[in-house]
């Protein structure tokens, strides 16, 4: 056996495996909590420009919040305008 293969290397080339294992799922599960609230966060928004879109796509004039929507919001309306144009 090569001398460099003490029990001491083996044992922290372990430790290190190990620790990147759980960094690697502490990742994992933290990418997966933010997307879930991000897409929460847009569901959200999105039920709450949907009735004034489907006013304006029933023939009403477009009320003034929808013109004015600006961030999240204004993206949700663009979501939904353009799904319903799909």
């Amino acid at each position: 056996m090569p001398s460099f293969l003490t029990s001491r290397f083996l044992v922290a080339a372990i430790l290190v495996g190990s620790a990147l294992a759980v960094a690697l799922l502490v990742v994992t599960v933290a990418s997966r909590i933010v997307r879930e609230a991000a897409d929460g966060h847009r569901a959200r928004a999105e039920r709450r420009v949907r009735p004034m879109v489907l006013a304006v796509v029933g023939g009403d004039p477009a009320p003034p919040e929808l013109i004015t929507l600006r961030g999240s919001r204004g993206r949700a309306a663009e979501r939904v305008i353009f799904g319903y144009l799909a």
